[in-house]
């Protein structure tokens, strides 16, 4: 009988070897039910709660701040409803930090680290290997309106789409009094590049990040069917792409 040899690609060797390695201790995001949030609700009392939190229980974390500085053992939580971290102050309530004293560089909730952005808001590391780093973003979006009409014969609704996230000022901001509001929770990934730079996940991105590398991360892109809308997907190829750029990828 003739012996029978299978060829595997360096990429594609690479990418087994990960896999196993990565996909156990993979979190899973996804996308949540769709919530119905009529006129004159507020949000915060239709979504369930342990649907607007990303922790069932505030835990113990710390804030960092710019020079070195940092806070001491605090209760956290981080709202996702309204994009922001939260905490148990003092006197046992749940308060959200203030938006104008707000100047937190990261957060540490547990085992999770939060980059923060003054401009964009909070974003969660799935990564932590430098010099580029997976994040993901989770917001409750609006993803259609029915605005109420009355036509004289009684109320009729006409739909308009939309995509604004919740962030919060007040929760008299999320009250309409002529639409039915459609909430829906999804996950966006983003690349945090050198001083802090953020970058929407996509290949034209890791092109600009890794601009020496553009033939391998493209092979690597085809042969593994990359899904960048997938956490999975997107933690193996910036692994892939550390490999390439600090020349230790395992597949040689």
């Amino acid at each position: 009988m003739s012996e029978v040899r299978l060829t595997i690609s360096p990429q594609r060797l690479y990418i087994m070897i990960l896999t196993a390695i990565v996909l156990p201790a993979m979190t899973a995001y996804g996308q949540d039910s769709t919530y119905l949030v009529k006129a004159g609700e507020r949000p915060a009392s239709v979504i369930p709660l342990k649907a607007q939190y990303q922790y069932r229980d505030f835990r113990n974390g710390i804030l960092f701040f710019p020079k070195g500085k940092k806070s001491e053992i605090l209760s956290l939580n981080f709202n996702i409803l309204y994009s922001e971290i939260q905490f148990i102050d003092t006197k046992g309530d749940t308060v959200f930090l203030d938006a104008k004293a707000n100047i937190v560089e990261f957060a540490k909730i547990d085992e999770d680290v939060y980059f923060h952005d003054f401009s964009e808001g909070y974003f969660l590391l799935i990564t932590k290997e430098m010099p580029v780093r997976l994040m993901v973003r989770k917001q409750w979006i609006i993803v259609r309106r029915e605005t109420l009409v009355n036509n004289g014969y009684g109320v009729s609704t006409a739909e308009s789409a939309s995509t604004r996230s919740a962030r919060r000022s007040s929760d008299d901001v999320y009250i309409t009094s002529n639409e039915n509001v459609y909430y829906r929770k999804e996950s966006h990934y983003f690349f945090l590049g050198l001083k802090n730079k953020i970058y929407n996940a996509t290949k034209s991105s890791l092109n600009k990040l890794y601009p020496e590398h553009k033939k391998a991360i493209q092979t690597f892109i085809s042969e593994n069917n990359v899904n960048f809308g997938n956490e999975s997907d997107l933690a193996k190829i910036i692994s892939y792409c550390h490999s390439l750029a600090s020349g230790t990828n395992p597949a040689k």
